[in-house]
């Protein structure tokens, strides 16, 4: 239901107010009459407008609204004597400015229009976060998909060299996933990549960045952390997974996951080493069995 305040210093009992009340209810529009906007007149059935009919008080109106975070996007109607000040109110903020007597089916028109503009405006801004989600998070995790985490993790690497902190890099995969996927389906293999997700987001800090890196590898990026605290977060990413069953379709899923860990080396300017080399401790660890942290760290000359 469309909500629509009416603000206005008119009597309640004047002809007008009786047919816009008439008008909005035959509509079935959610309707609140107000002498002006302040902060408790300014919802209708305890939710902000959709709309705004203006019958006086223009200016300080519009002021009230572009005043008013939850209000800026509202727009406002503005019934006037005469189309004078058209231009003004316009400049002002005012969607449109609709001339007394009120015409019911010209006024019913304009509101149509108006809310209809407002809801294409709302689609659009949802497209455009949408589109912005794509291209910075992956679909089935809601990690930072690979692009974006890689293109975060190079400006903390700015940040990191210009104040000389450490920097290290966690790599994470679940082992023998291609067999959860063989024999339990790849909904099941999408449900350990979902919950080893959560789990690497939980037992991350507030200041890492996690992402997933590709199919089944997980990233995460420690900040100011050598490789000790790295280790510390691998250490306990194992520890939550070992207590973990995953309930599928196709039955309780219990699986484990190997973790790879490197630190920036002194001289090194760039992440793909570090990558390379947390990804190496990741299959060194596989070899070993899985189910553990492997660490390589950069061969000093």
């Amino acid at each position: 239901m469309i909500r629509i305040l009416v603000v206005g210093d008119r009597s309640p009992g004047s002809e007008e107010v009786q047919v816009l009340s008439e008008l909005l209810d035959q509509k079935g529009y959610a309707s609140l009459f107000s002498d002006q906007l302040d902060g408790q007149s300014s919802r209708v059935n305890g939710e902000f407008p959709d709309l705004i009919l203006a019958l006086s008080g223009y200016e300080s109106t519009l002021a009230a609204v572009k005043d008013n975070a939850y209000l800026q996007a509202t727009p406002v109607i503005a019934l006037v004597d005469g189309l004078d000040s058209l231009e003004s109110l316009l400049e002002q903020g005012a969607y449109d400015v609709v001339e007394r007597p009120i015409n019911p089916i010209q006024l019913e028109n304009r509101i149509r229009n108006c809310t209809k503009s407002r809801d294409l405006a709302a689609q659009y801004e949802d497209a455009k976060k949408q589109m912005r989600d794509m291209t910075m998070f992956d679909s089935l995790t809601n990690l930072l998909n690979r692009r974006y985490f890689l293109s975060q993790a190079l400006r903390e690497l700015a940040r990191t060299l210009r104040f000389g902190h450490s920097y290290s890099m966690i790599i994470v995969e679940p082992d023998n996933f291609k067999q959860i996927n063989e024999e339990k389906g790849a909904e099941a293999g999408d449900a350990v990549l979902k919950h080893l997700a959560i789990i690497c987001s939980d037992m991350a800090r507030q200041i890492d960045m996690v992402g997933r890196l590709s199919g089944s590898e997980f990233v995460i990026c420690c900040a100011e952390t050598g490789a000790d605290g790295a280790n510390v977060v691998a250490s306990r990413i194992l520890e939550k997974v070992e207590k973990s069953v995953i309930p599928t379709p196709e039955g309780a899923v219990e699986y484990s996951v190997s973790v790879g860990v490197s630190e920036l080396g002194p001289l090194e300017m760039d992440i793909s080493p570090l990558l390379q080399r947390a990804d190496n401790a990741l299959v060194g660890a596989k070899r070993r069995g899985g189910d553990q942290v492997g660490l390589e760290l950069l061969e000093e000359d």
